[in-house]
């Protein structure tokens, strides 16, 4: 028996043996005396020299632990918890059992007829894959010999069975790959083995058909594997509802929605605001089958909408009071205003009802509030179409369509964050003097040079 870069070759039997005896590691943690810390245990795990990872049964448990031990989230010089040190006594009963194993290390194709078979298949904490040549002898028996094995931890991100099963295959592709580029054995046939229905019927369709995550490993087992995949006429009928693929058509469903429709609070433009919301409001006709077209009548439609949303929002409670003819509550904003309730409008009462002159909307104007933030781009809004104008003008302007609470303030508010009111209320800052040159007194008499 000789020992070749930690694996152990027996002439007699021509095999091969792995060194499991961990010199390098404290025999009480070998033992399974004390408990390992989380660095000791990564290093017995990286100590198994493994390089075809034909151990992979036995040493993927190991990774598994690993990343159980990492998510845990202790330090490296800490011990294992309870629950992780008893899956450690066992996954060092199964590491000491290697040390009687022995593999072949010749294949011993000794036939014209040989087959590569590599199967691939994953669960929710790993997926691996395992490659063996099939030789079929004159005599009709056949011959098995290991070839290789991989395995991968699943990621800490959670994925979907079939997804894993997806990686699964493509990893046994290629391990496939590598086999036949590296043993230069011409086998007559090769073949990808894999039991999840779902992925062999991904492998069966267009790529292009699924999202990036599938398509983009679909796409490369197309390139590698040739057709090895088994032909299952049952996976290939399956006509089943697939969560990777791409939707063909978009399903809208409808419903009564109470709210507002868009968030008024990500806007700083009333106009925006005001065509956002002609524009969304289109889209929903158009899935009604209503085919009338988007026009400046809508625009128009549209801003009352967002006006009443606003009106509802701030004076629910005083819309409920004037309905049934009751006083405003004395803690409303409203309380010194002599409201009524038209047409699903709050509007200010008054002693102009009997003006001959006015119109119904100047005479009663609609109730808004001036801390909503739409009502502020409304503010906004007049306070540009004013010229960026004092105060008194834009209160004015707005005076003759609408009544809002807090409205000179609002107007102030607006007018100090208008960054061409800045401009024009900035002052020039006069320059500071630079001090007099180097040996000029400011006492010396000036003195006036005439000609002689």
């Amino acid at each position: 028996m000789s020992l070749f870069i930690g694996l152990i070759w027996e002439p007699e039997c021509d095999s091969l043996g792995f060194d499991v005896t961990f010199k390098k590691l404290p025999r009480d943690i070998i033992n399974g005396k004390n408990k390992p810390t989380k660095r000791q245990f990564l290093s017995l795990i990286m100590s198994i020299f493994d390089p075809l990872d034909l151990l992979c049964p036995v040493t993927i448990k190991g990774k598994i632990l690993m990343q159980r031990i990492w998510r845990s989230g202790i330090g490296w010089d800490d011990v294992l918890h309870e629950r992780d040190y008893a899956r450690w006594v066992d996954y060092l009963d199964e590491v000491r059992k290697l040390s009687q194993l022995r593999i072949p290390r010749c294949y011993a194709l000794r036939t014209s007829k040989i087959e590569l078979h590599v199967f691939g298949d994953a669960s929710e904490h790993a997926y691996v894959a395992v490659a063996y040549w099939r030789a079929v002898r004159p005599d009709g028996t056949v011959h098995l010999a290991l070839v290789a094995g991989k395995s991968r931890v699943a990621p800490n991100k959670v994925m979907s069975i079939p997804r894993l099963e997806l990686q699964a295959a493509l990893l046994a592709c290629r391990l496939a790959t590598n086999i036949q580029k590296e043993d230069r054995i011409a086998a007559e046939r090769r073949m990808l083995w894999c039991d999840s229905k779902t992925v062999l019927r991904w492998i069966r369709s267009d790529p292009r058909a699924y999202k990036p995550f599938v398509a983009h490993r679909l796409a490369e087992l197309d390139e590698r594997s040739d057709h090895a995949w088994p032909i299952d006429n049952d996976v290939i009928n399956e006509r089943v509802a697939d969560d990777e693929a791409k939707g063909e058509s978009i399903n809208v469903v409808c419903t009564t929605h109470t709210g507002d429709v868009i968030d008024v609070t990500r806007f700083s433009s009333w106009t925006r605001l005001v065509r956002t919301y002609a524009r969304v409001l289109y889209f929903t006709r158009r899935l009604r089958k209503q085919q009338r077209p988007f026009d400046a009548d809508d625009v128009v439609d549209d801003e009352t909408r967002l006006l009443r949303a606003s009106q509802r929002r701030a004076f629910s409670d005083e819309m409920r009071a004037a309905a049934v003819g009751a006083a405003t509550h004395r803690e409303s904003s409203l309380r010194a205003l002599d409201v009524m309730l038209t047409d699903g409008w709050l509007r200010v009462g008054g002693r102009l009802r009997r003006s001959p002159t006015l119109s119904f909307e100047e005479k009663h104007l609609i109730i808004l509030d001036g801390l909503d933030h739409a009502v502020r781009l409304l503010v906004e809004h007049y306070h540009r179409r004013a010229g960026h104008a004092n105060h008194d003008e834009v209160v004015n302007i707005i005076r003759e369509r609408f009544w809002i609470t807090r409205l000179r303030p609002t107007v102030k508010k607006v007018a100090n964050a208008c960054r061409l009111r800045r401009v024009r209320r900035a002052r020039p800052v006069t320059p500071k003097m630079t001090d007099l040159p180097k040996g000029a007194s400011p006492f010396v008499k000036g003195h006036l040079r005439t000609r002689e």
